[in-house]
């Protein structure tokens, strides 16, 4: 398995991969903990394909990145060339979270970006993983169960409106705020591998 950015900050997915006994490859754009090769996935396709070989990964995880990189959709469209036909890409991005790592911190990207992008690259976003989603990093990192933890209905329950009204009583500008929270998907490589460029 691939993990992309998987220099260790405050956790990654190697050692949950290695004690299920997958073989793990690090790769990040500094060397550092957890790296294994230095690589800008958004380097031109062939020549992340060169070092990392073209469909040579089960599965491929991406965790806390996309929003870190000026070009998003070409990282996805280098990871979907590196994933083996039926593998599976694991994405883990903010959705709705204030500003880290300035100035690097470009975009959030939301659930049509990434429903255009699996129909335009023959992917298929694998039913039950697309949600938002809010986590406590140290205990995903630990146990990759913790995801998801789905964000409750803001708007359904009675607990829900009543927490909203204290919200808007005492601190109003946060009313109609979301909690942080994380989009979380896995697409699914088809057997057709090609990605499809038309509009």
């Amino acid at each position: 398995m691939l993990e992309v950015g998987s220099y260790n900050v405050n956790g990654n997915s190697k050692r949950f991969f290695v004690e299920c006994g997958a073989e793990f490859v690090g790769i990040d754009i500094r060397s550092g903990p957890d790296v294994d090769l230095v690589c800008d996935i958004t380097d031109d396709g062939g020549s992340v394909s060169s070092a990392l070989g073209a469909g040579t990964f089960d599965v491929v995880v991406c965790m806390n990145v996309l929003e870190h990189v000026y070009r998003p959709h070409v990282a996805l469209e280098n990871i979907s060339r590196l994933v083996r036909p039926a593998g599976s890409i694991v994405i883990v991005t903010p959705a709705v979270w204030d500003l880290h790592d300035w100035p690097h911190d470009f975009m959030r990207l939301n659930p049509d970006f990434f429903r255009e992008f699996a129909r335009h690259h023959r992917l298929e976003i694998v039913d039950g993983t697309f949600e938002f989603s809010i986590r406590d990093t140290e205990a995903f990192v630990s146990d990759l169960s913790q995801l998801p933890r789905v964000v409750p209905h803001l708007h359904g329950s009675l607990v829900a409106r009543a927490i909203r009204r204290a919200i808007a009583l005492f601190a109003p500008e946060a009313a109609d705020c979301w909690p942080r929270t994380y989009l979380n998907l896995v697409m699914r490589r088809g057997l057709l591998v090609e990605p499809d460029h038309a509009a």
